[in-house]
């Protein structure tokens, strides 16, 4: 009896090491990925510094051709062989074999597709908002931003990723059930992309860290219990999982950089400082800049920085998110990452810091200074996760909301010279508009069109807009609402573009002489793992 339990132990198979096969080989940035029902991988990718273009591949032997579809990431494939794409929040399908697309659905920033093709998942922005409809038209709840969005198997509940912070990869994994029961599964995690779910449909998968930007592979059950699947030294990202188990992994390296310059000038000064640098304020005669330091280096309570212009080394200010400098250059603002309840001001020199807040509010996301220096805004988030902007004195006082539509709130310091006036999108279009601080109705920039958005004010009253889909080069505009000039003064970009996926934010001095901006790189090869449990 105990050699037959030996031998059943021995003809018993083990389970190896998983396997990883390259499917990409060229330099630049895969942004999505799913598995075709026939075996076959279709994935968006931007190559050498060209435009995203969707591509089916095949796995063994690798090989693949190219879609004539362009500037879009694949949110979905059905068995009757179609893609579905996103472009600039426009959910279209269109044949596998080839052809032109059919446009679906407008504002969707996160998509999946019943297998048979006849349903959509969708989330939708609007006013501010985001909804998750299923099907589109049925309104399951109102969340955060969302950044991916997968439906079980057997298409009975939902998974997203809920990023409460604007402008921040921090996030959550949810379960919504079609009756609208929401459930968070796990949540705290510093940076996470991608989420898919196992093949039985027990667990969601999804690739997050705690801290920086370096994702490991994690499964969450549906009630809650996590454990790690694969650990990572650097950045994996979660594409999509095969009814086979087979997983689409991304390991890609990200960064984020900045460069200074000055207008009529010829080249750029590279001022970056760690992995992921973001500019966020020029002093008003450009020779600081604030940066913000949110990856590995910067760490889990992030870092804040003031750097001089001419590339000297920085000062560390502190920790939390940097937000805002005085327009005397003597204190910075900054929110604190693991609670959020208040905004530091913190004094550049010697000095004590001091915390400023809005009773009541849930979180602090946004703050910077009024041009006078003796106030700031600060944009609020309640439990229901809508936001409002507030006016604070420095020395102290009473909060009073700025007089803006109830889905309208402050993300950039777009307050004009004199503090009078503040550009934020019209409250029924994302179109730029003025809205007088001391209240009363709206009206559109002058000059303006409805696809820019204000970076912000020089101190002779005009204002520097990009547009909004953010294509590369950027051109940056300069308009004088009074007079309605408007001139092209930048186009913004650096000269090596592969893998570059963004310009995330654009700051101009006070003096309107110089600028900085922060763009994201993002290097990646896309495998097909097996043997992951």
């Amino acid at each position: 009896m105990a050699l037959s339990a030996w031998l059943a132990l021995r003809s018993r198979p083990t389970e190896g090491p998983p396997t990883f096969q390259r499917l990409t080989f060229h330099r630049g940035s895969v942004n999505s990925g799913r598995f075709a029902p026939d075996g076959q991988v279709v994935f968006g990718a931007s190559w050498e510094g060209r435009p995203p273009t969707v591509h089916v591949a095949r796995v063994d032997p690798p090989d693949s051709r190219v879609l004539e579809l362009e500037g879009c990431r694949v949110v979905g494939l059905s068995a009757s062989g179609e893609v579905a794409t996103l472009r600039q929040r426009l959910l279209s399908r269109a044949p596998l074999a080839g052809g032109p697309p059919k446009d679906v659905l407008r504002d969707v920033t996160a998509a999946d597709w019943t297998d048979d093709g006849s349903t959509f998942a969708v989330a939708r922005a609007s006013q501010g908002r985001y909804r998750i409809e299923y099907p589109i038209g049925r309104v399951l709840g109102e969340t955060g931003r969302v950044s991916a969005l997968r439906l079980a198997p057997d298409g009975r509940r939902l998974a997203f990723v809920e990023h409460p912070v604007a402008g921040d990869d921090r996030g959550a994994v949810v379960l919504l059930e079609r009756d609208g029961k929401r459930t968070v599964l796990s949540e705290g995690w510093s940076s996470l992309e991608g989420l898919a779910w196992s093949a039985r449909g027990d667990e969601v998968w999804f690739t997050a860290t705690p801290a920086g930007a370096d994702c490991a592979l994690h499964a969450t059950s549906l009630d809650g219990r996590v454990r790690t699947v694969l650990a990572s030294m650097g950045r994996l990202v979660l594409h999509d999982i095969a009814a086979d188990g087979r997983v689409l992994l991304e390991r890609a390296t990200v960064r984020a950089q900045i460069l200074f310059g000055r207008f009529g000038g010829t080249e750029e000064r590279e001022l970056s400082w760690l992995d992921f640098s973001t500019v966020e304020q020029l002093s008003a005669d450009g020779s600081r800049l604030l940066l913000l330091e949110s990856g590995e280096g910067g760490g889990a309570d992030y870092a804040t920085f003031l750097r001089p212009t001419d590339g000297s080394s920085p000062i560390r200010l502190g920790p939390g998110r940097a937000s805002g400098l005085s327009p005397d250059g003597q204190w910075v603002l900054t929110i604190p990452i693991r609670r959020p309840d208040h905004v530091d001001l913190v004094p550049v020199g010697p000095g004590e810091a001091r915390e400023l807040r809005v009773p009541g509010a849930a979180a602090h996301e946004m703050a910077g200074f009024l041009p006078d220096g003796k106030g700031i805004f600060v944009t609020t988030r309640d439990t229901a996760a809508r936001r409002r902007t507030w006016l604070l004195d420095v020395a102290g006082g009473q909060a009073r909301p700025l007089p803006l539509p109830e889905n309208r709130a402050l993300l950039d310091n777009t307050f004009s010279p004199d503090g009078r006036q503040v550009v934020v999108s019209c409250p029924d279009s994302e179109a730029p508009c003025l809205y007088p601080v001391a209240g009363g109705g709206p009206r559109p920039l002058p000059g303006a069109r409805p696809d820019w958005v204000a970076m912000g004010w020089d101190r002779r009253g005009r204002v520097y807009l990009l547009d909004r889909s953010m294509r590369l080069p950027a051109v940056l505009r300069r308009l004088d609402p009074r007079t309605g000039r408007l001139e092209v003064v930048a186009e913004l970009g650096p000269r090596d573009r592969a893998g570059v996926t963004a310009i995330h934010r654009v700051v101009v001095a006070g003096d309107g002489q110089s600028f900085a901006y922060s763009y994201f790189r993002r290097l990646s090869d896309l495998y097909v793992v097996a043997g992951l449990r």
